[in-house]
């Protein structure tokens, strides 16, 4: 029976080696697939895609923007328009009876007038915007370094021209990228061309899969894509520094196999997975067979692309990184039944349009839900409404100012809700506090007739002490300060004439004061506060505020107005407190009666 089960095994073993495809290799991903915390955190945005040019496209791998045209190619070999009605083709590239010559990364000339476009199988060729004429300036037939291009990906282009592009493999072609992935060979290298001699040079080696490209802030740098490692290289550009060509790690460990690597243009980098890693997902099979190649090479053996493609676990994400590599938000779908394999992302007009390498549409989904004047405008443009618009730029004007007025009535709202907020929170209740030190205290408080304030009456006797704190809603009122003098003459000239002081602030309104010959004037303040006292009595009157006025009125009389006379000195002190100005007047009015 062990012979039998030996013999099983022998033949097994010779059966993989002689047909299996594949020489994998373990490798390792720096780490467990990460948690889906913080910016990871599980959500469903992918959810919300709109399949654009749904039935007009497919496999759009790649986007290139320019002055209101959105360029891709397709799976036919077209290159086309897709921002306005319908699919405007530019260009045609060959085709044979099995299949088309495959445009895959895409970029904009230095000059804006052309598209450098990556083709499979082909090299890289240059198509003209306007006429559509193709010019081939690199080759896969040429070597470098001795070594043909099997699998050309994706292109980056310097200001001055210079050339990087990724070719993801020396032994694997772009139809069967996913044995590369099974394999976990390290045969990809970063090319760099230069345009007008032609002579291309290694610029890095012996990478596992090298994908996407794209430069960092003033060309200081080149990200590089390394698909089977889960991970973004970083390689300095800086020329006469002693960090020239050193590479490090930009991003590792990442949530998925990263693709195309695009600026957002907002100082942040969007990326593509092709496939997901994450901890929610019931299986990773690239994590879970990082270190048996030899599961990998019966995988390879025992089934097709297509079918292992097709018992994949569909997750879809992309993320947007930072400047230092850290994740600073994804967007997922969970179950991958709107997404789940991203090639490329494009940030344009509050949209994010995202690449793939099958699907017979292109995945649409809108950065907010807020209004956006662009993406208004890209939308009408896209669906065939812009005919009847004369024109889109006047309309996109409009929009603007209109948008505009209302963010400005929304944040004047938003100001006198906050201001009214304020108001009311600074409101308190009134708090007198008393120390008293002798036998009788009075105290009266009225209304006062100034709307939200309140007027406060103290009378004292021998040796008190009275406080009043008064704290009222922020209402404009006027407060005056006055004497009012009364002489009485008989008609009798051996009786005396008789003179009575009234000293305080009366609870009337500006009118009533007019007519006691009082005067008003400066901003309205805090409500009244009447303190009358007898002979030798000191009535104090201060008043706080943002403008911090103080009032005192001192009189000396024979008769307190509407207070009980004291017998000896009273010292009264009220304090009122109130966000607004205050202002005070004093008025003198005298009085001749003649009996």
């Amino acid at each position: 029976m062990l012979d039998r089960r030996m013999l099983l095994i022998v033949t097994v073993a010779l059966f993989q080696t002689a047909y299996c495809q594949i020489k994998a290799v373990p490798y390792d991903l720096m780490g467990s697939p990460p948690m889906l915390t913080g910016a990871m955190t599980q959500n469903d945005h992918l959810t919300k895609t709109e399949r654009f040019k749904e039935g007009e496209v497919k496999g759009a791998l790649s986007f290139v923007h320019h002055k209101g045209s959105i360029y891709t190619g397709l799976m036919d070999g077209r290159i086309v328009d897709i921002s306005d009605c319908g699919v405007r083709t530019i260009a045609q590239l060959p085709c044979t009876k099995e299949n088309c010559a495959r445009p895959r990364g895409m970029r904009l000339s230095p000059d804006k007038s052309s598209l450098l476009v990556v083709v499979a199988k082909v090299g890289i060729v240059r198509v003209n915007i306007q006429t559509g004429l193709m010019e081939k300036i690199f080759s896969i037939e040429q070597p470098v370094n001795g070594k043909r291009c099997k699998y050309l990906n994706d292109i980056a282009v310097a200001k001055d021209g210079t050339i990087f592009f990724t070719d993801s493999s020396s032994k694997w072609s772009g139809d069967k990228f996913l044995y590369i992935v099974l394999e976990g060979e390290s045969t990809g290298r970063l090319i760099a061309l230069d345009p007008w001699s032609r002579a291309t040079f290694v610029v890095i080696d012996q990478m596992s899969y090298p994908n996407g490209l794209e430069f960092g802030p003033n060309e200081q740098y080149l990200l590089i894509a390394e698909t089977n490692r889960a991970r973004i290289r970083k390689l300095d550009l800086r020329i006469n520094t002693p960090y020239w060509r050193r590479q490090t790690l930009f991003a590792a460990n990442l949530p998925g196999l990263p693709e195309n690597i695009r600026q957002s243009g907002r100082g942040t980098y969007w990326v593509g997975m092709s496939q997901s890693r994450n901890n929610a997902m019931r299986s990773s099979w690239v994590d879970t067979y990082a270190k048996q190649p030899d599961m990998r090479e019966m995988i390879a053996m025992m089934a097709t692309m297509d079918q292992i493609l097709e018992i994949k676990e569909r997750y879809g994400t992309i993320v947007e990184l930072g400047n230092n590599g850290n994740i600073l938000r994804s967007m997922q779908n969970p179950t991958g039944n709107r997404v789940w394999s991203v090639t490329e992302v494009l940030e344009q007009d509050g949209y994010l349009y995202l690449g793939s390498r099958v699907d017979p549409y292109i995945s649409r989904v809108p950065l907010s839900t807020k209004f956006d004047v662009d993406r208004f405008i890209a939308k009408i443009k896209s669906t065939c409404r812009a005919t009847k618009i004369t024109n889109l730029e006047n309309l996109r004007k409009v929009l603007r100012r209109l948008v505009a007025i209302a963010e400005f009535r929304r944040a004047l709202l938003e100001y006198k809700r906050r201001r009214e907020q304020d108001a009311s929170t600074t409101a308190s209740p009134v708090i007198s506090t008393e120390a008293t030190t002798s036998s009788a205290v009075t105290d009266s408080s009225t209304a006062s007739p100034f709307t939200g304030s309140t007027s406060t009456s103290s009378s004292v006797t021998s040796g008190q002490t009275t406080s009043s704190v008064t704290s009222a809603t922020p209402t404009a009122s006027i407060s005056t300060s006055g004497t009012v003098s009364t002489t009485t003459v008989p008609d009798d000239p051996d009786v005396p004439a008789s003179t009575s002081t009234t000293s305080g602030t009366p609870a009337s309104s500006s009118a009533t004061q007019a007519s006691t010959g009082s005067s008003v004037s400066g901003p309205t303040s805090t409500a009244p506060t009447v303190s009358t006292a007898s002979s030798g009595a000191t009535a104090s009157s201060v008043s706080t505020a943002s403008s911090a006025t103080v009032s005192t009125s001192t009189a000396t009389g024979s008769t307190a107005s509407t207070a009980t006379a004291p017998t000896s000195s009273a010292t009264s002190s009220s304090v009122t407190s109130q966000p607004t100005a205050t202002a005070s007047s004093t008025a003198t009015a005298t009085v001749v009666n003649t009996t």
